[in-house]
């Protein structure tokens, strides 16, 4: 990362005798003032991408992610599956840990993790994401689901008909006043698989995270028009996944 270190001796003729005042300009209006002492470094560095796009695994398959607070993890612009990247589209149905896809109007055949001893997240090819898109990719955890919710890092709201398409789900968004405001994740309220048949479509949104609950059992995100929160759900069950970019692979918004 680039680093510029100005020393303030430098710059004595504008200073005050004990320091100088740093004011922080948002157009007109000064939004933070920090005073630095004589002698002191004013250090800038170069902000990490708060968006960018890493390559899944595959042939031409680049998936956009989005941050929406600092710190924050970098979640993709769309579901697991989803056809053209689209936001809105559901994308596929996976068991906990499942590697396949499921099919339309077809009898649903996966493989749900019951090797786990209920005390491990999934991780490496186990997980889902990591194993579909490759090694830079995995579920999100279930504090970053709650993060996610709690209205305090973003704001999330149900929608109707994001982007003029029609779809329902949950739009999150960065808070007002932060660099991340223009930034927003939307999850389609997908409902969840069952023997091919698509239930809650539209209703609800389940959302796999990578943690265990006992042996059989895993949390999930579940919202719809009135509520978000983790559930836990039987690892059986079939719902989208929504990955998050590894830190490790965010380098100016591209692949490392």
């Amino acid at each position: 990362m680039k680093k510029l270190f100005l020393t303030l001796m430098a710059l004595a003729a504008t200073m005050s005798i004990n320091a100088q005042m740093i004011k922080i300009m948002k157009g007109d209006q000064i939004v933070a003032k920090y005073r630095v002492p004589n002698g002191g470094k004013v250090v800038f560095e170069e902000a990490p991408p708060i968006t960018g796009s890493v390559y899944a695994k595959g042939p031409d398959c680049e998936i956009g992610w989005v941050q929406l607070w600092l710190d924050g993890p970098k979640f993709a612009v769309c579901n697991i599956g989803a056809a053209n990247n689209a936001p809105e589209d559901n994308g596929g149905y996976y068991t906990w840990g499942g590697k396949n896809k499921n099919g339309n109007g077809i009898e649903f055949f996966d493989d749900h993790n019951e090797t786990n001893n209920g005390s491990k997240n999934l991780s490496d090819t186990d997980d889902t994401a990591t194993y579909l898109w490759g090694d830079n990719w995995r579920m999100p955890t279930k504090e970053e689901f709650e993060a996610l919710v709690n209205n305090e890092n973003c704001t999330c709201t149900w929608t109707d008909n994001y982007n003029g398409t029609g779809v329902t789900g949950l739009l999150c968004a960065g808070k007002e006043g932060t660099a991340f405001s223009s930034n927003s994740v939307f999850l389609p309220a997908a409902g969840h698989c069952d023997h091919g048949g698509i239930l809650l479509k539209g209703v609800a949104g389940f959302y796999w995270s990578s943690v265990p609950n006992g042996i059989y059992y895993a949390y999930d995100l579940h919202f719809n028009s009135g509520l978000q929160e983790d559930l836990s759900s039987s690892r059986s069950m079939c719902f989208p996944v929504r990955a998050v970019l590894k830190e490790a692979y965010v380098t100016n918004g591209n692949e490392h």
